[in-house]
């Protein structure tokens, strides 16, 4: 997981550009292992709502339906 974290870092921070062949090998194993573990981490949390899944990082603060009530 430390790993895809760093392609992700290198992604997201402009490591791994557009086009470059840097890195690339390593970007498509991880967007392939991300492609099918995603989606099992989804229906873990789904079929296990109760579950204490930590801290939301980034919760809703307000909808659209929530600010016409005020």
């Amino acid at each position: 997981m430390r790993r895809l974290y760093q392609m992700r870092n290198q992604l997201i921070r402009g490591g791994a550009t557009y086009k470059s062949s840097v890195n690339r090998d390593q970007i498509i194993d991880s967007a392939n292992l991300l492609s099918r573990l995603i989606p099992l981490i989804i229906e873990i949390m789904l079929d296990h709502p109760d579950e204490a899944w930590g801290e939301i990082y980034y919760p809703v603060v307000g909808t659209r339906t929530d600010a016409n009530k005020s």
